[in-house]
């Protein structure tokens, strides 16, 4: 009790024209001061926030057990020792000029932050509160530190940088994705058509190939900066996860190279389910890259699908549902259990400078969340790793969609007026449109795209705009257009991942297709929007 009492009365001293103690009430002098030292006792002893009692070269010579919890020792560890023995080489030499300060009485307190790491492997942060307490003649006689738990303040922080750089990220991704994906388009278009006028096994189609790769990589690295960002819009419809892998084959062969076995497991009876089918290529591609690159001197990757016994909860997105299982297994090195802790953190990679980027395994993670899904990791050092991922299953047996079919594409006989200002993919789509049987005319922007209406009016099905297009943009074509010709259908074509919204023209839906396209997937979405037109408004011809 001794060092409280000096506490008290050095505290009490300190006050400028105290009243002398003994113009107190009348009592017992004796018994007045037991009083006052069993009070600041019990307040000093029951203080949530920690506090230290230590001499002008930072010895503790009293502690609270709030003290001693939060710096996770006990009393007897903390009594003697210095309290800047818990601060980190990098704290203390922020920490001995204001001190050498305050303990030379030229501060009176000062406030230092620190990270602290308990002998019970907890981690937390706390607030250090130095205080000097002086003499009657002002002269310094020792100090007061009053610690204070700000753990959750220093991880909301982190949380508000982490979302301020996914902001950034998502700005930065979404101003450069126009441009990209306009060049991206025409790369994966001509490289669709030179490879339909080679031989597959010719040296010239394997070049093509990996030239598609190159482009298909692209795409994939902007969607991964949109999907970590949640700039990404969701397409979903009900797709055959099977029927994508297996679409797949050829590629995921060719990346994980010659040295490993790549095996695919798929149950015959699977489910469907309802997602984005770039989403779903981009978990298997992620998660496959991410074996290979585990196992550098070569084995074996097994994927495989199964129609699991699990339910998943019900989300404010998703009810309880039945769910599909996408598990990826590998005989790679493995990884710790610190490193599965960190493994779907953006930007978070044990790869060397250049081998990755950090965010495959977080775009997973965040486009599994997104649908309703669950992902589990299991791996220990040196046993390899499975990734399952369960998806929930589809709630209706519309028939799935799966891969690129060429060969079965649609066809088609009607005029197609196709507007973009990019130069690559107005050349690249109208060469892919001609071969299924369209007869194409081409304009460069909204003026020149009037100006040969006016002149084919008749005879124009569908027009086919860029959203973003100087002077004139292509809603404003479009309505235009609609004006002179009601029964035109129309096709937007975006670079943009989120397209400006937007009120339906005319009653009418609008359809988009989001660059970068492959020559299938626009085949498919010119019949789409000729044949939902051809149902909604009567064709006029005059």
């Amino acid at each position: 009790m001794g060092s409280v009492r000096q506490f008290r009365e050095t505290a009490l001293d300190a006050i400028p024209n105290r009243e002398p103690q003994s113009e107190a009430p009348a009592l017992s002098s004796g018994s007045s001061l037991l009083t006052s030292d069993k009070r600041y006792e019990a307040i000093f002893r029951a203080a949530a926030m920690g506090m230290l009692h230590c001499t002008l070269d930072g010895q503790i010579v009293d502690c609270n057990p709030a003290a001693e919890r939060l710096l996770g020792c006990a009393s007897g560890e903390l009594r003697g020792a210095k309290f800047q023995h818990f601060l980190s080489q990098e704290e203390l030499c922020l920490d001995n000029k204001l001190f050498q300060e305050i303990a030379e009485g030229r501060r009176d307190l000062y406030h230092v932050e620190v990270s602290n790491s308990r002998k019970d492997h907890e981690h937390s942060w706390l607030k250090l509160t130095v205080s000097l307490i002086r003499r009657a003649d002002q002269s310094p006689d020792f100090l007061v530190v009053m610690i204070e738990d700000i753990t959750e303040r220093k991880q909301a922080e982190q949380q508000l940088r982490e979302a301020q750089k996914m902001e950034a990220i998502g700005r930065l991704a979404g101003g450069i994705a126009h441009d990209f994906n306009n060049l991206l388009t025409g790369i994966m278009l001509y490289c669709d058509l030179l490879m339909t006028g080679l031989e597959k096994s010719s040296r010239l189609h394997h070049h093509a190939e990996e030239i598609r790769m190159a482009a298909d990589h692209g795409a994939a690295l902007i969607q991964q900066l949109l999907a970590v960002a949640r700039q990404h819009v969701v397409e979903s419809r009900i797709l055959s996860i099977n029927e994508l892998i297996a679409g797949m084959a050829g590629l995921l062969g060719r990346l994980v190279g010659e040295h490993i076995q790549l095996e695919t497991l798929l149950a015959d009876d699977l489910w469907t389910v309802r997602m984005d089918p770039a989403q779903v290529k981009q978990i298997v591609m992620n998660v496959v890259l991410n074996s290979r690159d585990a196992m550098p001197d070569g084995g074996r990757i097994v994927i495989e699908t199964r129609n699991s016994s699990e339910r998943l909860p019900a989300t404010d997105a998703t009810p309880e549902s039945q769910c599909v299982a996408l598990t990826v297994r590998d005989e790679g090195i493995g990884m710790d259990s610190d490193t599965r802790a960190r493994l779907f953190e953006p930007f978070f990679t044990t790869k060397a400078p250049g081998q990755g980027n950090g965010l495959g395994l977080a775009t997973v993670y965040s486009i599994v969340k997104q649908c309703g899904g669950t992902i589990r990791v299991e791996s220990e050092p040196g046993r390899g790793t499975e990734v399952i991922i369960l998806l929930p299953k589809a709630d209706q047996t519309t028939p799935p969609i799966g891969g690129e079919r060429w060969e079965g594409r649609p066809l088609g006989n009607e005029t197609v007026l196709l507007v973009d200002d990019n130069p690559q993919v107005r050349n690249s789509a109208k060469r892919v449109l001609s071969d299924c049987g369209y007869r194409v005319l081409e304009a460069i922007n909204g003026t020149d795209a009037l100006r040969i209406f006016d002149i084919h009016c008749s005879q124009i099905d569908l027009l086919v705009a860029d959203i973003v297009m100087p002077e004139i943009n292509g809603r404003e074509l479009a309505r235009q257009v609609r004006s002179r010709h009601p029964g035109v259908a129309v096709l937007f074509t975006t670079g943009y991942d989120q397209a400006p919204a937007a009120e339906p023209q005319d009653n009418q839906p609008e359809i988009f297709i989001r660059k970068p396209f492959n020559r299938y997937a626009l085949a498919c979405k010119v019949r789409q929007a000729l044949d939902s037109t051809a149902t909604t408004v009567p064709e006029v011809k005059s």
